[in-house]
């Protein structure tokens, strides 16, 4: 084999060998952007969770509904200690700093006949008890087929459910919520929450744990107030990221060794031949050299004989018979050697 054609099947493998790192690690950068990607939107999810499971909790300690039931439901909207309204105005709340915070503390000032107060869940059971006496059952959903009379606008205000709402987060609350939606997913994260009111007001959990300059995403919840931002800061997506990737990754190292390997071998074979294609080639030309030496001298020895009448003197001519002899003797063993090497396994020689 020629040395540039060795030469280039060498660098023609230094290609492919390249180009299938190039190509695994490309593809594997590629795998790590959409893990991380996935990892960010689990993180959403889970963060989103978290403000559903919040405000879903909030509203069991947040929502009331009064129903009147023994007094005539047209005396509801009129004015008077019996009427709905004035007793809402009644209650007061049992909290220190006067602001509404659970409605185990929510009591009417004196008790008021006919007045029922639901509290939390119970609050929705109050549309399972009611008596449709002059309204269909399905008024509340074909209500442009139903031609309601004062009557019958009165009989609705004889149950009121109110929902209280806030324009802030409990911050501590939500990353417990949160936390424990990390753990479900086994996402090992250290992370921080942060969030902004509507007048730009901004309030941070853990504000030191985690660097800004890691990953972030924001809460797409529909619960939380109008203009408002929750975001989450975390860290460590690397080691989880890599972790999902784990068997993508054996598996482009091994093939990537497979390949290496392959072609090496293949390179080793290649090299091997070359120095047999060498070894055989001066063995070719020792041979012939050898070859043309005994010959020459058979040759001359029977042209002598021929030419200088050496078969009269008998002394000459079985010296020229002695060489000739000699000669042929060495072709003989020359043969032998040159069949043997022929019938020679590669592995034999010593190259």
């Amino acid at each position: 084999m020629k040395d540039s054609k060795f030469r280039w099947i060498l660098h023609l493998i230094a290609v492919v060998t390249l180009s299938t790192i190039a190509i695994q690690v490309y593809w594997n950068y590629k795998n790590y952007l959409a893990n991380k990607q996935q990892l960010i939107n689990d993180v959403q999810v889970s963060l989103d969770k978290a403000v559903d499971d919040y405000y879903a909790q909030l509203a069991e300690r947040t929502t009331v509904a009064f129903a009147y039931s023994d007094a005539p439901s047209g005396n509801v909207l009129k004015s008077g200690d019996s009427s709905l309204f004035s007793t809402i105005a009644k209650l007061s709340i049992d909290n220190p700093s006067k602001t509404f915070k659970n409605l185990d503390s929510l009591t009417a000032a004196q008790p008021v006949n006919g007045i029922a107060i639901y509290r939390g869940r119970k609050a929705d059971s109050i549309m399972k008890d009611w008596k449709h006496d002059t309204l269909p059952s399905n008024a509340f959903l074909e209500t442009s087929t139903v031609n309601l009379d004062e009557k019958d606008i009165k009989s609705l205000t004889t149950k009121v459910i109110i929902s209280m709402t806030s324009d802030t987060l409990n911050l501590k609350v939500v990353d417990s919520f949160f936390t424990n939606e990390l753990h479900r997913k086994k996402l090992d994260l250290t992370h921080n929450l942060k969030f902004t009111s509507a007048n730009g007001d901004q309030r941070e959990l853990d504000s030191t744990t985690v660097n800004k300059n890691h990953l972030e995403t924001i809460s797409k919840s529909t619960f939380l107030p109008k203009k408002s931002t929750l975001k989450v800061h975390f860290s460590n997506e690397t080691k989880i990221v890599l972790k999902r990737m784990l068997g993508s990754i054996v598996i482009s190292t091994l093939l990537v060794l497979a390949v290496i390997g392959s072609l090496f071998y293949l390179l080793t074979i290649i090299k091997h031949q070359k120095q047999l294609s060498e070894l055989k080639n001066d063995l070719i030309s020792n041979i012939t050299h050898e070859f043309k030496t005994p010959i020459a001298t058979i040759g001359v020895a029977l042209e002598s004989m021929k030419d200088f009448k050496a078969l009269e003197d008998k002394h000459k001519t079985k010296n020229y018979l002695t060489i000739s002899n000699t000669q042929l003797s060495k072709l003989n063993l020359m043969v032998e050697k040159l069949l043997e090497t022929a019938t020679l396994d590669s592995d034999e020689l010593n190259l």
